[in-house]
């Protein structure tokens, strides 16, 4: 069970993300064959990683990548994270973190006998703001097998576990170097804009525009933690979550990503001024939230979201009533810019 939003002693502002790779990660095994990188036989693997924080410090949230040689199953503290099968292309994944120990467990699976292997980084968000990055190395536990609740921290007896061996660093062959993915995927957001605009080419008027998406907190048992954003504008923005700026950024090329460090635990109120210097104009965003029970939510652009035709004085506050706002306008149109990567 993780530990509730009000224990935590969460005083960071939110942040532009900070980007993670696999350049320092180390590809590990098991050991069963004494050359790295050389065959080894198919079959599930067990691995095992026990973060502590540092002293004074409450782990937030991580940042999770990794893929493996041949496929994947990550658990975060008991709960399944996500898979992979595609050790050329590694995934991004973000959770919520207990604040002083946590547990990341790995099964691994080589599919046919052959090279098999395992790659991480993680970046765990503590409440002050800082960071720690946890790599994969030989301190990892692994087990010749995949036990029955290996991936639960009630799980203590490793006296049976060893020490995962080094097999090489990011890049060595046969695994070369890893495409890294975007920070977030924007597939499933919606273009979105208000007011006049030409449905064909998306030319609008230059003036600002403003939007506001509130969440509410799904169920009676979990609470907003963090989350994380992607955020597109064409031409410039100001973003928002409950009154307080989270950041500003102007270029019709690429998006900003986010890290908000602290949610309200019930209700969040994302804003956005959004200005259009000239040509087309465009919205489109993606935000990730993090719960303590483990799950996420992802909320994307689209007409559900609340517009004005201007941006009035305190529009960003959660107490206004948007009620009478009009919902947003879908573009109906695909647009092309850069995501930062993970």
């Amino acid at each position: 069970m993780f530990t509730s939003y009000m224990q935590r002693s969460s005083t960071a502002t939110p942040t532009i993300a900070q980007p993670l790779g696999l350049e320092i990660s180390k590809w590990i095994w098991t050991g069963e064959n004494a050359v790295p990188a050389g065959p080894n036989p198919p079959g599930s693997r067990a691995f095992r990683k026990t973060f502590t924080s540092q002293c004074g410090k409450c782990a937030v949230s991580a940042k999770i990548l990794i893929t493996a040689d041949n496929s994947y199953k990550l658990f975060v503290n008991g709960n399944p994270i996500g898979t992979g099968a595609n050790f050329t292309d590694a995934e991004v994944y973000y959770v919520a973190l207990q604040p002083s120990s946590n547990l990341f467990a790995v099964e691994v699976t080589n599919t046919e006998e052959g090279p098999a292997a395992l790659i991480a980084s993680i970046l765990v968000q503590y409440s002050d703001g800082s960071t720690e990055t946890v790599i994969t190395d030989e301190t990892w536990r692994r087990f010749l097998g995949s036990p029955k609740g290996f991936e639960l921290p009630t799980t203590t007896d490793l006296s049976k576990w060893g020490f995962a061996t080094f097999q090489g660093l990011y890049g060595v062959a046969p695994w070369g170097k890893t495409v890294v993915p975007p920070a977030l995927s924007v597939k499933d957001a919606v273009v979105i804009w208000t007011g006049k605009f030409d449905n064909k080419t998306g030319v609008a008027p230059t003036v600002a525009r403003a939007f506001r998406k509130t969440v509410v907190t799904p169920g009676c048992t979990k609470r907003a933690v963090s989350a994380t954003a992607v955020i597109f504008v064409d031409n410039q923005f100001i973003f928002y979550i409950n009154g307080a700026v989270v950041g500003s950024f102007a270029s019709w090329r690429e998006a900003r990503v986010y890290h908000i460090q602290v949610l309200d635990p019930d209700v969040n109120v994302f804003a956005l001024n959004g200005k259009n210097t000239g040509g087309p104009a465009a919205f489109q965003g993606v935000i990730q939230i993090l719960y303590d029970d483990g799950t996420s939510d992802t909320i994307v652009t689209d007409t559900t979201w609340k517009a004005q035709e201007k941006v009035t004085a305190g529009f960003e506050s959660p107490k206004l009533d948007d009620s009478k706002w009009v919902n947003a306008t879908s573009m109906g149109r695909a647009i092309t810019y850069r995501v930062p990567s993970a």
